[in-house]
């Protein structure tokens, strides 16, 4: 895409009959050189600017050489409310990276987690990813009320991460009311059956799908389209993931953290793995901290909760309240 950049001093009083002669002239460029349209700015106490799209150099160019004059009443009205000499070319530039959207995400404004996505609450609570609703509200509701009993009986640092945690619950439970997010988990939440390597046991893998929806990054009506792109040709060898992030509705970086997190929801609520981040999610640890706990719980072969114990991170009542 090529832009660019013109700059103009109206007349006192003209303003309204260049704003019109511009829209006339530049509707009229669009349809017949092909440009991508243009928008115009007032600078406070300044000169007006507009901002064109093109989308090429070449094309630019093109037009700039046949010598048709558009809409000429337009014209004469830009040309009769500018100041003599005010009109120039400011800027012509290529985009190199374009970021810019056009709808607001339904929780933007909302306080976020890690990589801008809602914490997910099946992590957060302790849960299997295949718990009823009601039991999920229960346990969100009791946490809340814990975290909340352990503020009033503590101070210092410690009483300042259990405020954070407190507060952080109180967040996500307000992203509920986002009806996509709610209906991630009130909804039919598809789970595959997936065994552990080598092992035995059945545990339940979440759709990643499910997932980025309760995340809060795309609606369901974003995801609803992707999945159905992928039953086309040309899309079915591509991965939810991947499309989404060349559709930039993730970044590179929230679909590497919800791949992780699809792994660790298989694992058990109590795996020292899964109930370690749960606390990082919680703010009650640092990364470092619980990189140190869990290299403690490898050397002393103690539980990760008897070791965050002893090394002063959390209180034995806080550990046995959170759960």
């Amino acid at each position: 895409m090529y832009i660019v950049l013109y700059q103009w001093r109206v007349k006192t009083g003209k303003e309204e009959q260049f704003r019109e002669g511009w829209r006339r002239v530049t509707e009229a460029i669009y349809q017949a050189f092909g440009s991508l349209g243009s928008r115009l700015h007032k600078i406070e106490g300044g000169p007006w600017v507009a901002y064109a799209q093109w989308p090429s150099k070449e094309h630019f160019e093109q037009a700039q050489q046949k010598d048709i004059l558009i809409d000429e009443a337009g014209y004469s009205m830009m040309k009769d409310s500018i100041e003599p000499g005010s009109e120039e070319m400011t800027l012509c530039m290529e985009v190199t990276d374009d970021f810019l959207k056009k709808t607001i995400l339904p929780t933007a404004g909302k306080p976020r987690r890690r990589h801008g996505l809602v914490s997910n609450l099946y992590l957060l609570l302790g849960l299997p990813v295949n718990t009823p609703f009601e039991q999920l509200d229960y346990d969100r509701i009791k946490l809340i009320d814990n975290l909340a009993s352990l503020v009033r009986t503590s101070d210092g640092k410690m009483q300042e991460r259990l405020k954070a945690a407190k507060q952080h619950m109180l967040d996500v439970s307000g992203e509920l009311q986002d009806p996509d997010i709610l209906d991630a988990y009130t909804g039919e939440f598809e789970v595959i059956l997936s065994t552990y390597a080598g092992g035995t046991s059945e545990t339940y893998r979440p759709k990643l799908g499910h997932l980025i929806l309760a995340s809060g990054a795309i609606t369901a009506e974003q995801l609803k389209t992707a999945i159905a792109c992928q039953h086309y040709n040309e899309f079915h060898h591509v991965q939810l993931g991947t499309m989404l992030v060349n559709w930039r509705f993730l970044t590179s970086g929230q679909l590497e953290y919800l791949l992780k997190l699809q792994n660790l929801l298989m694992l058990s609520p109590g795996h020292p793995d899964r109930w370690g981040r749960r606390l990082f999610e919680l703010g009650l640890l640092s990364e470092d901290e619980l990189t140190i706990a869990q290299r403690e719980r490898e050397l002393t072969k103690n539980s990760l909760r008897k070791v965050v114990v002893s090394q002063g991170y959390l209180t034995k009542q806080a550990v046995e309240l959170i759960g």
